[in-house]
């Protein structure tokens, strides 16, 4: 087995042997305190992506966050891409509400996951951000960052 090579924003770089890749790409909104963050896991054995989703909801929810509200797990389609999106409500560390929604999409042998977080007045633009992230998710070749 080679080592991994990966290429990203102009750089090019080894990764040492058997290291697992936690890549977390994270966009910021210019002018607005809202965020999306992209990541990507395998789906255990025969787990579906409807359990992956409830799994990761029951432990955001055992956190016992500040305000912490949530929308069960549900399917939506976004786009031509079916998703389970849970959607909550939460507080900043200064009491302020945040609103969060979160896609878990399958893509090849992954789960992709897609998260907006914003404050609650940009619930709204958070939610189309997200959507077009989610609507142009695709398999890629191995190593592209």
């Amino acid at each position: 087995m080679t080592d991994p090579v990966y290429a990203w924003r102009g750089l090019r770089f080894v990764a040492p042997a058997g290291w697992r890749d936690d890549t977390l790409v994270t966009l910021t909104a210019p002018g607005a305190a809202m965020n999306l963050t992209v990541s990507q896991d395998t789906l255990p054995g025969s787990q579906t992506v409807e359990a992956y989703a409830r799994a990761q909801e029951a432990a955001v929810a055992s956190q016992r966050l500040a305000g912490y509200r949530a929308i069960a797990p549900h399917t939506v389609r976004i786009g031509s891409v079916d998703a389970v999106v849970c959607e909550r409500e939460l507080n900043d560390a200064r009491g302020q509400p945040l609103v969060q929604r979160q896609a878990f999409v399958v893509v090849g042998t992954t789960v992709a996951i897609v998260t907006a977080t914003a404050r609650a007045a940009d619930k709204v633009a958070a939610s189309a951000a997200l959507d077009r992230v989610v609507a142009s998710l695709a398999s890629s070749s191995a190593g592209d960052l």
